[in-house]
């Protein structure tokens, strides 16, 4: 996985052959942006998958309310 995350953050930092206009810039966050959340489901899907369903269930509950408790820290 650790190659796959290096290729993502190279794209992602705008080291790729796309232009840099605005559009391009907008295409690239919003393709950026589809590409983390692929690999996190696909991390998480390896680490869990020899986990019982009640332990991803607990899993994913307890990172929503750690996700939700950070935001909460981070508002204004």
């Amino acid at each position: 996985m650790t190659d796959g995350f290096r290729t993502l953050s190279a794209y992602c930092s705008g080291d790729s052959p796309l232009s840099s206009t605005a559009r391009a810039a907008s295409m690239r966050a919003a393709t950026c942006l589809e590409r983390i959340r692929d690999f996190r489901r696909r991390v998480f899907a390896e680490v869990t998958a020899e986990w019982t369903a009640e332990g991803r269930a607990a899993f994913a509950r307890l990172l929503t309310r750690f996700v939700r408790d950070v935001d909460a820290l981070s508002a204004p």
